[in-house]
């Protein structure tokens, strides 16, 4: 009795626990493309990196912010529109091969299907780019077969995060950072790195 009192706890907990961690795959032929704005105060200023990805190619780009625009960025814009916020030092434009876009695209789903309102509404918020002493802002857009999914938040929130929806999101970072040559020399931003 103590046995099967064990296992039904056991399963129980593991199942909430990784509510959020769910296994879905890219379909072929659907759709994806996300967009990551990443910035965050620094002693030189304010650092920001920028990826696009569509449709098997990745855009990057990274530099200084010039000027914060009401401690939210508001540069999700099409891949690399003109904005006179940033002031761009590297940009790349990567072909995936198959591993980088199954790992890339199974992740970006994954996540998409777990960013509904009821798990992102606890994420810190954004905060100012222009402090050391603040947390930066992290925004990300999927969209998905047709449907479009986005949140904003803190760039520490991401890295240091707790919730499923945060270590998903840091783990699609991740991956989408590791394609490619490093960019502005940054092996590591703010604390995220390359896989």
């Amino acid at each position: 009795m103590v046995r099967l009192l064990f296992v039904f706890t056991l399963v129980f907990f593991t199942s909430c626990a990784s509510s959020l961690e769910t296994k879905s795959n890219y379909v072929s032929g659907n759709p994806l493309t996300i967009d990551i704005f990443a910035a965050r105060g620094f002693l030189t200023g304010t650092n920001y990196e920028r990826y696009y990805f569509d449709d098997n190619i990745l855009w990057r780009e990274c530099g200084d912010v010039t000027k914060e625009d009401n401690q939210k960025s508001d540069v999700l814009l099409p891949a690399f529109a003109f904005h006179p916020n940033l002031k761009l030092e590297n940009t790349g434009k990567e072909l995936l091969n198959a591993e980088e876009f199954r790992k890339i695209s199974n992740t970006a789903v994954n996540l998409f299907d777990v960013m509904s309102e009821e798990n992102i509404t606890n994420l810190p918020p954004p905060e100012s780019l222009s402090s050391l002493s603040n947390a930066g802002v992290f925004e990300i857009r999927i969209n998905y077969n047709g449907k479009e999914r986005a949140f904003t938040t803190s760039l520490d929130g991401i890295n240091e995060g707790k919730l499923g929806v945060q270590r998903m999101t840091r783990t699609l970072f991740t991956l989408i950072r590791g394609v490619g040559p490093v960019i502005c020399g940054s092996q590591t931003f703010f604390g995220i790195e390359r896989r």
